[in-house]
């Protein structure tokens, strides 16, 4: 992160090399999360063959996606508040324990006070709420509403966040709504293909859908 910050680099491509394939992912580093990620098979002598055409996939797909996030970049330069609001309050997420989830949870509504439309901290607003319900034993329904509402919050500021469909779909599982869990959890995973956690809560109401044998294969894709 400090090598990041010191460069000013905004987004980096990984790459990774196996016997038969070559995995890039495209990562942006204020939300440190995957936009793009291809695995292109090269069995044999094709990463030598095919170089100029892979080199050529992988540039197209970087042009296309810095194109496709340049606005969301922009709103992050233009509220630097609200964005150290929103890292605040991520960083508290990472830790599962009760106070660090309502630590987060005041962080992000500092955030929305600053900008009132940055939809990462709506949809990270709502996971404190639906975290906060399974942690007290599930004990106040209030929570899965504002859950609902903040994640229906973070969709209108920014209906091609796959965060916010994953917290609406996670919601609605809670509030016992399968279908419209699986409904908002397939357009998440529609817009973020490599996005694990939310295949991994795809594969969760999968199960309450009684359709384990789905939930496996996503399991398993969210694990890779």
């Amino acid at each position: 992160a400090s090598l990041l910050a010191a460069h000013s680099i905004s987004y980096w491509v990984d790459t990774s090399l196996t016997d038969d394939s070559l995995f890039a992912q495209m990562v942006f580093a204020p939300t440190d999360s995957v936009i793009w990620a291809e695995r292109f098979a090269i069995g044999g002598d094709a990463v030598l063959n095919e170089r100029k055409t892979i080199t050529r996939l992988i540039t197209g797909a970087i042009s296309d996606q810095l194109k496709y996030s340049e606005r969301s970049f922009d709103d992050f330069k233009a509220h630097p508040d609200a964005y150290r609001g929103y890292l605040a309050g991520s960083r508290h997420l990472n830790k599962l324990a009760l106070p660090d989830v309502r630590r987060a949870r005041i962080a992000f509504r500092k955030t929305l006070n600053a900008h009132r439309q940055f939809a990462p901290a709506a949809s990270g607003l709502a996971r404190t709420y639906w975290m906060e319900w399974v942690m007290t034993a599930r004990g106040d329904a209030a929570l899965l509403g504002n859950a609902r509402k903040a994640a229906l919050q973070a969709i209108a500021h920014d209906p091609n966040l796959a965060a916010g469909h994953r917290e609406l779909g996670v919601a609605e599982l809670y509030l016992g709504k399968v279908e419209e869990s699986l409904e908002a959890l397939e357009r998440s995973v529609a817009l973020s293909p490599h996005y694990a956690d939310t295949i991994y809560s795809q594969a969760n109401s999968l199960v309450h859908a009684s359709r384990p044998e789905e939930r496996l294969d996503q399991s398993n894709r969210a694990l890779e």
